[in-house]
């Protein structure tokens, strides 16, 4: 119930654009804006996607268990998980804002992996 709750979370928070916050800003941010949201929404989705196959491996596999204190509570885990999605979406922008998009595709790209990965380990070791 709650890694469905956090997916839906992240997946509607996340995946949804911003046109009225881009529109207010300067022409030369909106292109940023925008590009931010996207990179928000591609870590939010690997982020509920780790979310539920954690969930969903701790409740399948009765030897699996989580390592990180923060990450053991589904609150802590939903917390962390946001933050370090908007921390991750914050320096994607801050890196386009100073002339760095290629570094900013490679920091989102490389979040979504990684945690799309931890995902795919956690639908592994559920089996």
């Amino acid at each position: 119930m709650v890694a469905r709750a956090a997916f839906w979370l992240f997946a509607i928070l996340f995946m949804c654009p911003y046109p009225c916050a881009a529109s207010v800003q300067p022409e030369g941010q909106a292109g940023s804006l925008r590009a931010a949201a996207v990179d928000a929404g591609w870590m939010g989705a690997a982020a509920g996607l780790d979310l539920a196959s954690t969930r969903y491996a701790l409740n399948h596999c009765p030897g699996c268990y989580e390592a990180h204190p923060v990450m053991r509570s589904s609150s802590g885990a939903l917390a962390f998980k946001a933050g370090a999605t908007v921390a991750g979406a914050w320096g994607c922008y801050e890196l386009r804002r100073h002339g760095h998009p290629r570094a900013a595709k490679w920091l989102r790209w490389g979040i979504v992996i990684v945690w799309s990965g931890a995902a795919v380990n956690n639908a592994i070791r559920a089996r």
